[in-house]
């Protein structure tokens, strides 16, 4: 009986902090968010670093990580306050890969990704 009590109280503290947090899978809104938020610290701590040289004419694997929780948060988002913040950090994203493409001097792929990663600071904040 006291296994029971204990397993009774196991499942509802586990229940009442939500679950195994449902809401942060990367196909829900706050998941596609947070994808975003890590791949975008990756690249700004990339293109900060004094040692980063714009050698390839792509931002690598975090470009196609962003492009997919993009995708997810653009579609997630549709209808709502957050759709017009979406299209912007898209369009910031794009602006980016276009910068790193041509291969753009240093401070002008510094300054975007800059400006994307303060957009997906305040995108974070109104969710």
């Amino acid at each position: 009986m006291k296994w029971l009590l204990h397993a009774l109280l196991l499942t509802t503290a586990f229940a009442a902090s939500g679950g195994c947090g449902t809401s942060q899978l990367p196909h829900t809104k706050s998941g596609s968010l947070l994808m975003i938020e890590g791949s975008v610290n990756d690249i700004v701590s990339t293109i900060m670093s004094p040692n980063y040289k714009s050698r390839s004419k792509d931002l690598g694997t975090d470009s196609d990580r962003i492009s997919m929780a993009l995708l997810t948060f653009v579609r997630e988002t549709e209808g709502t306050a957050l759709s017009s913040d979406a299209k912007d950090l898209q369009g910031k994203f794009q602006a980016l890969e276009k910068l790193t493409a041509s291969r753009a001097p240093l401070n002008k792929q510094r300054e975007a990704a800059k400006a994307l990663q303060e957009s997906v600071t305040a995108v974070k904040g109104k969710l």
